[in-house]
């Protein structure tokens, strides 16, 4: 294990996140194991990935400290509750839009 650079644990990383591989429970777990895969499972660049594959985001957050703390904020907030299902009987303000 001390015989791989970073840069291939790294990249070992980044592949298991991109491939939908790792997830953040997994990168918890895998950084308990060794304190190089610690100090790697907590870049910066690694939890803007699966914030990026997770919740689409893009922008930077200048009040939260790392990637991995906005992750941990966005997962647990609760989901917004699903749309209420389509009703085709229902009327809709583009009824009136098309000229019959």
């Amino acid at each position: 294990m001390s015989e791989l650079p970073d840069d291939v644990w790294r990249r070992i990383m980044v592949i298991g996140v991109e491939n939908l591989v790792l997830n953040f429970e997994d990168l918890c777990r895998l950084s308990l194991t060794y304190k190089r895969l610690y100090k790697l499972s907590n870049e910066d660049s690694l939890w803007f990935l699966m914030l990026h594959q997770e919740f689409y985001y893009d922008e930077e957050d200048g009040t939260i400290a790392s990637k991995k703390d906005s992750y941990k904020l966005r997962y647990s907030q609760p989901c917004p509750p699903p749309p209420p299902p389509f009703d085709p009987t229902s009327s809709s303000p583009w009824d009136n839009f098309f000229i019959s």
